[in-house]
């Protein structure tokens, strides 16, 4: 396999993860979509959002 056909695929599987993460009131959550629970720094933690995994802070922080 050449290595354009490599990066396009390592794009496209990239790009696949990158999700809106709509957020309850009061939080903010990155946008991205891991598979598996991530371990987040302090004061965010982790929350499944339709399958998928993101870190979310409290607007108060």
């Amino acid at each position: 396999m050449h290595l354009p056909h490599i990066f396009a695929i390592a794009t496209a599987a990239f790009a696949s993860f990158a999700v809106a993460a709509p957020a309850e009131p009061g939080e903010q959550c990155l946008l991205i979509c891991w598979a598996e629970e991530h371990e987040c720094e302090a004061p965010s933690y982790p929350k499944n959002q339709n399958g998928c995994w993101t870190c979310c802070t409290p607007s108060s922080s």
